[in-house]
């Protein structure tokens, strides 16, 4: 139990571990990061580690920066709605999950970013920042809004092995020279909110259901929409996703962009699809569909 401000320096060729092995380990005050070597600081590493962060309290870099090794929030609980922020640099690594919760807002940005099981159930903006290609094994429910960012040339590919659900409003953006891979590999995700595009400054785009085993949802009511960014480079690939209900869906894409449809996907509601470059891969669409190649 650390009932103060906890400050931890990793300057070592090794790792800093805390609650590794055992249940019910609190954090009653700030904890600050530090990490200029080694492998970096790891909360519940092993499977009976567990941990909560007290309500009012955060985590966060130090003055030192994080710049190498991992920080390992795992089945780490962050109680109470004070938001959060991590900014780690060099070539640092961030894995959230299994069995980890936040409740408050977060802003996580790092080179490498793994989403292993986690639930967020506030707002959640989850960067991406470097070249190293990251899968994540999926399993993480996001209550609130969510915004996923890859600004790296590295991939940032969600749900490898288990279902992620937006339970709200996701926006994904790349602005990076790789891909974001979402409902990657795993059937049963859901989108349950909006979706909202963005793929710029010659992305390779973002793919919804690119694995043959994946498939995915859109929620009654739910929008796919082009965002404020537009989506002008890369492709959009919609395939194994499933619209449920009627809502009518729009789509804009420009530049030197491709939207590729299909297979395995079904629109219930009209479309009117409009994009420098198209692929019909094999969808079906049961409401008044308009398609043109712009």
């Amino acid at each position: 139990i650390f009932n103060g401000t906890l400050t931890l320096h990793n300057n070592s060729s090794s790792t800093i571990r805390l609650a590794d092995n055992s249940a019910g380990n609190q954090f009653n005050g700030n904890i600050e990061l530090n990490s200029t070597s080694g492998g970096g600081i790891y909360f519940g590493n092993n499977v009976n580690g567990t941990s909560t962060l007290a309500a009012g309290r955060t985590i966060a870099v130090g003055s030192s920066g994080f710049l190498t090794g991992d920080v390992r929030l795992i089945r780490f609980t962050q109680v109470g709605p004070t938001p959060q922020t991590l900014n780690l640099g060099g070539i640092a690594i961030l894995t959230l999950g299994p069995t980890s919760t936040f409740d408050g807002d977060i802003d996580f940005r790092s080179p490498q970013l793994y989403l292993n099981g986690t639930t967020f159930n506030r707002t959640s903006y989850l960067e991406k920042k470097g070249a190293v290609d990251n899968y994540s094994n999926g399993g993480n429910t996001f209550v609130g809004s969510a915004t996923l960012v890859d600004s790296g040339s590295g991939y940032l590919a969600m749900a490898q092995f288990s279902p992620d659900v937006f339970q709200s409003d996701l926006t994904a953006t790349n602005t990076g020279s790789n891909v974001i891979y979402l409902a990657n590999n795993v059937p049963g995700n859901a989108f349950n909110g909006n979706i909202t595009f963005n793929s710029t400054l010659g992305s390779q785009g973002i793919y919804i259901g690119n694995n043959g085993p994946a498939s995915a949802t859109l929620g009654n009511g739910a929008s796919l929409l082009t965002g404020g960014l537009g989506f002008s480079s890369g492709e959009l690939r919609l395939k194994r996703l499933t619209q449920i209900g009627s809502s009518a869906q729009t789509l804009t894409l420009t530049g030197t962009a491709l939207l590729r449809i299909g297979p395995v996907t079904t629109f219930n509601g009209d479309v009117n699809f409009r994009s420098p470059q198209i692929a019909l891969d094999g969808a079906v669409y049961n409401g008044v569909t308009y398609i043109k190649k712009t």
